[in-house]
């Protein structure tokens, strides 16, 4: 079945169904003259996956929904949880309009926070840019909440390594540089990217068979003079250094494996993926000296 009566199958838009396919929900197989051919598992995959999406699942809920990590009735009380924190941050505004007591909202929501997820936390402990330039980068491992006496040590570990670090100083071209990269992206292009990186460790087998040729093109250009001499180097060694004199490896990433499993694992799942890299193409070795 190609895209088009997919569409008329399923009532999703092309960009839904590709961006299924991007996540790696499903994997069409391609024809000889170009086109998908969707199967009739993956259509009504398709179709359960618009379901789960309008009942306000996010990408990493839905695939552990379908992959079987998690049950329907997990994520229902997950969402039952939100919605209930929702109700009593109203509750504690409306108390707040009529009395003022500012104190008794406070300790109201200091009891609350026991109950909100991990980066519901770290959003409101880091407002603006800062939090939010963290949370596209971690976000899909820290909806829950802390559960275990470690995780809670490791939480504040990563709360303390955000608030002492200083800020990331980088030379007014390089600073230009990175805005310009920023606003051609985006969040959801970020985000996007973020969901094709997990997708090729997941499948790395695949993802190396089938993009040969452009893996020889990005070793080559990443040993080359070109590539040495650009912004995009210069910035990664600034923050290469910078990372190594703050601890962010030794202190920060250990902590966020502590305190979320889903990030754990998917440190794993890069770790097994590079190692097949490295058998693959071993002069990618000489990228991770780079990092």
């Amino acid at each position: 079945m190609q895209i088009g009566q997919v569409q008329k199958e399923t009532g999703l838009t092309r960009k839904a169904i590709e961006y299924a396919i991007l996540q790696g929900f499903i994997t069409p197989k391609t024809m000889e003259n170009g086109y998908r051919d969707f199967d009739e598992q993956e259509v009504d995959l398709l179709k359960k996956i618009k379901v789960l999406r309008k009942l306000g699942l996010s990408g990493t809920e839905i695939q552990d929904v379908l992959s079987g990590n998690s049950t329907l009735q997990k994520c229902a009380a997950k969402k039952d949880t939100q919605i209930q924190l929702e109700q009593e941050k109203s509750k504690i505004l409306e108390n707040l309009s009529e009395n003022f007591d500012y104190q008794a909202a406070s300790k109201s929501l200091e009891n609350l926070s026991q109950k909100e997820t991990i980066l519901q936390k770290l959003l409101d402990a880091f407002p603006g840019v800062y939090g939010e330039l963290f949370s596209i980068h971690f976000a899909p491992f820290l909806n829950f909440s802390i559960q275990t006496q470690a995780q809670k040590q490791a939480y504040k570990k990563v709360v303390a390594f955000l608030d002492e670090i200083p800020p990331f100083e980088v030379p007014d071209e390089l600073s230009a540089e990175i805005k310009k990269g920023a606003a051609l992206l985006g969040k959801e292009k970020l985000h996007e990217i973020q969901l094709q990186t997990q997708s090729s460790i997941q499948n790395i087998d695949s993802f190396l068979e089938e993009n040969e040729d452009m893996m020889n093109h990005y070793l080559t250009f990443r040993q080359s003079k070109e590539y040495y001499n650009s912004p995009a180097f210069k910035i990664q060694q600034l923050f290469l250094k910078f990372s190594q004199n703050y601890g962010y490896y030794e202190v920060f990433l250990p902590a966020l494996r502590t305190l979320s499993p889903g990030y754990c694992e998917y440190c794993k799942q890069m770790e097994a993926a590079e190692k097949k890299l490295f058998e693959k193409y071993p002069q990618a070795k000489q990228l991770k000296k780079d990092l």
